[in-house]
């Protein structure tokens, strides 16, 4: 029965998704071609299906795999200590769960290639695959919370961190096992990497709406996540000298596989080289115009590169109890938040304690300031804005999201002594506001505020 559910899941979850990519492919590649017919609906529908049913059987075939979770009835530790867990309640959020999210996330990514690749379409089309491709993005992260929760009563903590491809590594434990020899895939690469494809995608979706070309931000994306990559060590071995690097031997500066990066510095020189890259290549574009598109879209990087710390056991918030609104996030979410980091002691906080979850809070705000910018700012201040208005609003409001969340921080995350160093940075990233706001907002006051008078111009001289 296992088997069966595993193998025949397996067949329709990949037969699923290959049938989409080859409907969507042929669809968006057709010239001729700008509506669905009947039948490219009803391959739709057969394809959503498909993947929704596959993914179930999958799911399903982990619990018949495990018999022996029929026998854990309650969380023995950790911040869900002493909770009752129910096998048949988790069997059917798994399958229930997964075949929505499968069928959602499906729509997700196929609306999206219609929506971003697609040149010539009717206007239903457009509105539609536009609506569901919007709209299935809530429900399919709701959705993966769901079905994952299913399985937080039964893993061990801390969640591994990577995948390991070595001895001892079958199929079944390569993602449960936390250390063993061999080669470790880490998750938080994986996910830097992910943030960065997508950030990519939808910027060369919206340079190609403007300039009619694609690949206009390839090598500057690659300058660019090079550069921000090496900002971001740099600026957290500034940031923390004293506290982990002085006494050290020079060289465990360049040892970045051991952690240690910083968004702040990365975005910061990342976003200073891939400009001047951009305005070498593409003389021909304005420089402001192409990163008012482009550096809001890290926001999306970002948000995905932070679920990496929560993999790492890192950027975490104080202890408190588990209630309220926090008894709402995933029993693995809870469970992990429960672990001190590593690279700080280990151990655990006491039963039914967690540490606030900086890390989610700033991603999910994050991807909303990608929205409000991308969207809002643009669209309700088009006839105020000027180039390069919506880049100095991408560190505007990330410069404010770190401001007010980094006092927040367990100590152990600090930057620095006291975390003067990245607070001072947040302060750094909003000097914007001031001149957008005076400009975007006139008033005498304000400009009182941002411009020198002529009578202090005077006296500099």
């Amino acid at each position: 029965m296992s088997f069966a559910l595993l193998i025949i899941g397996g067949i329709l979850f990949l037969g699923g998704i290959a049938y989409l990519i080859y409907n969507f492919v042929r669809f968006n590649k057709d010239p001729l071609t700008d509506a669905f017919t009947k039948k490219d609906w009803i391959n739709y529908v057969v394809g959503l299906l498909a993947v929704g049913l596959g993914l179930a059987g999958m799911l399903a075939s982990a619990f018949e795999f495990n018999p022996a979770w029929k026998e854990i009835v309650e969380f023995e530790k950790g911040a869900l200590a002493g909770r009752p867990i129910s096998y048949i309640g988790n069997y059917l959020k798994a399958v229930i769960g997964g075949f929505f999210f499968a069928i959602f996330f499906a729509m997700l990514w196929t609306s999206f290639s219609v929506t971003f690749y697609k040149r010539k379409i009717t206007d239903f089309e457009k509105k539609f695959f536009k609506w569901a491709m919007f709209g299935s993005i809530a429900p399919a992260i709701i959705l993966f919370f769901v079905w994952t929760d299913a399985f937080g009563a039964y893993w061990s903590y801390p969640l591994p961190s990577g995948i390991y491809i070595g001895d001892g590594v079958g199929f079944f434990n390569a993602f449960t096992k936390n250390s063993m020899e061999g080669l470790k895939i880490a998750f938080y690469a994986i996910f830097i990497l992910s943030g960065a494809g997508i950030s990519y995608l939808v910027t060369d979706h919206h340079l190609y709406k403007d300039f009619k070309k694609h690949d206009l931000f390839t090598t500057t994306l690659v300058f660019g996540f090079v550069s921000g990559i090496i900002g971001a060590r740099i600026w957290y071995v500034v940031g923390n000298w004293t506290r982990e690097f002085a006494g050290r031997p020079f060289t465990s500066v360049f040892e970045i596989w051991n952690g240690g990066l910083t968004v702040l510095g990365g975005v910061f020189l990342g976003v200073i080289v891939g400009a001047l890259w951009f305005r070498h290549e593409h003389k021909e574009i304005d420089w402001r115009v192409a990163l008012d598109i482009a550096v809001p879209t890290i926001f999306i990087a970002q948000a995905v590169g932070r679920l990496g710390n929560f993999t790492n056991v890192e950027v975490y918030g104080q202890a408190m109890k588990v209630e309220g609104i926090w008894n709402l996030l995933p029993s693995y979410v809870l469970q992990q938040m429960n672990l001190n980091s590593p690279n700080n002691g280990g151990g655990a906080l006491a039963d039914g304690m967690i540490h606030v979850p900086l890390f989610l809070i700033e991603a999910l705000l994050n991807l909303g300031g990608y929205f409000l910018i991308a969207y809002g700012v643009k669209n309700l201040l088009k006839k105020k804005l000027a180039p390069g208005d919506l880049l100095s609003s991408y560190f505007i409001w990330y410069g404010l999201v770190r401001f007010i969340l980094e006092p927040l921080r367990d100590s152990n995350f600090n930057m620095g002594s006291d975390n003067s160093w990245s607070i001072c940075n947040a302060l750094i990233y909003i000097r914007p506001f001031f001149s957008l706001f005076s400009r975007v907002f006139p008033s005498q006051l304000i400009r009182m505020a941002v411009e020198p008078s002529p009578h202090s111009l005077a006296l500099r001289s």
